[in-house]
């Protein structure tokens, strides 16, 4: 999971600002769900106005379930 975490991650296109209209910068990442398809939100700040966002990725079922 740590490796498609990173793969995601790194694939990741970080939200505009609605306020500022700029490139908002990643803060963190954390697990908000862990069942048959896990959830990662990843949180987002405005550098300027301080303002957040969240991107979440929804990962398919790894273990083979339907």
């Amino acid at each position: 999971m740590v490796d498609r975490l990173r793969g995601v991650v790194e694939q990741l296109e970080a939200p505009t600002c609605p306020d500022c209209h700029v490139e908002m910068r990643w803060f963190r990442s954390e697990l908000v769900a862990d069942d048959l398809m896990p959830i990662i939100a990843h949180l987002f700040v405005c550098p300027q106005c301080k303002s957040a966002a969240q991107v979440d990725t929804i990962f398919k079922d790894a273990r083979g379930a339907a």
